[in-house]
Order: structure tokens, then sequence, then C-alpha cells
């Protein structure tokens, strides 16, 4: 089980590394929520909740800056459709977009990691990327407005971000991530990014994923 948090934790944190934040993808997605909206769609968007492991691989490889920059423009490009009237919100809100955040270190994403001989599944996560479907349906039912069946409640769990909360919301993520940094799973895992950034080769073929006449012309 703990190597299925190495092999997904190596492979993000190398993609990282060779990785340019390109804001044309981003304008890409809001392309398809600006023809959703107009038509009185509502769309929900969230930050997916990572597990640390994977999340603290875009600091150590120097990506902090673009990955806080991307967050406020999604969440500003989202928001410039929030005055547009819904047709039939999926919600108990009324809004025709709804933007969610359940990154940023928290405490599922803190939850350690297989030890070296677990055989069972780790209780949120199957690694680093992905978790469990009890997850995904507290989120869903947080999202939706009705009750949550999870041990995990409220904004413990994911909350709403808009422009109004976007530098709270950051400034909560750095702390959060300041105090796992003190935690022995972050220990180990700083002392795989020096070995992987020491022995592992950078992709060529992937420095930058650019968007490209083709793209817009499929949406």
């Amino acid at each position: 089980q703990r190597e299925r948090f190495r092999i997904t934790a190596q492979e993000h944190f190398n993609g990282f590394r060779s990785y340019d934040y390109d804001p044309e993808r981003l304008a890409l997605l809001l392309r398809a929520v600006d023809r959703l909206t107009a038509d009185g769609v509502q769309v929900i968007g969230f930050f997916s909740p990572v597990h640390a492991w994977q999340e603290e691989g875009i600091f150590a490889a120097g990506k902090g800056a673009d990955y806080l920059a991307f967050r406020r423009a999604a969440v500003a490009g989202m928001n410039a459709f929030a005055a547009r009237p819904v047709r039939a919100p999926c919600t108990a809100r009324s809004g025709v977009v709804d933007m969610w955040d359940f990154s940023g270190f928290r405490i599922i994403a803190q939850s350690a990691v297989p030890a070296a001989d677990a055989v069972e599944p780790a209780p949120y996560y199957r690694e680093t990327s992905h978790f469990d479907w009890k997850v995904g349906r507290a989120m869903l039912q947080l999202m939706l407005g009705t009750p949550v069946e999870f041990e995990i409640q409220g904004d413990r769990l994911g909350e709403r971000i808009a422009p109004e909360n976007v530098d709270a919301a950051e400034l909560a993520l750095l702390e959060r991530r300041t105090q796992w940094l003190t935690t022995e799973d972050a220990h180990a895992v700083a002392r795989l990014f020096g070995e992987w950034r020491l022995r592992d080769k950078l992709n060529p073929l992937t420095p930058r994923l650019a968007v490209e006449r083709e793209d817009y012309d499929g949406l």
C-alpha cells in the first residue's frame, strides 16, 4: 500500500518539475463554463483533495506561486458569470456558479501514508491522487446541501471559495501546510523529493501543455 503512494508521488513530482502553468488552458475551461452558464446551466467547480504527498510536490518542485496564481484565476474566472440567471439549480444555492475548495492540506490530505508492511488500504486514499468513494460521496453531499454522512464535517472537509474569501483561503492553506511540514510523513516525502531531484530525468516532451486550435474547435 505504501508503494502506491510512493510511485504516484514520484510521478507527480517529476511532472510538476517540468510543468509550466499555461493560463490558456484555464481560458479554454472558462469558455465552456461561459457557454453553459449563458444557457442557464448551473456549474459547480471544485479543487480536488489530493493527498499532502502530492500537493507538497508542487511546492517542492518550485511551482507553489503558479499553483496559488491558478487557484486565484480559476475563482475569479468562475465568478465572472455569477450574475447570470440559472434555470434549475441542483444545489441549495440559487447561483449559476458554485466553487468549492477541498484542497490545501486539510485533515483528509494529512492522513498518514500506510506503513511499509501495510496490506489494507489507507482510510481515505488509494494513492496520492485518488480518494476513497466515501470521501467523494461526502464531497457531493456537502456541495448539494444534503446531510453529510462522514466523520469529517464542515470546513474541515471543504468550503465554498469566492473572490471575497480567496485571500483567507490561501492563508489557511499555507498555515495548514506549515503545520503538516512538521510531521514525520512530511519529513519522509521530503527525503524522497531530494532523491528524485538528483536521480530522475525530466521528460523533455512535457515542458508545456499548450492549447491548440483543435482544442477550441473540439469545444
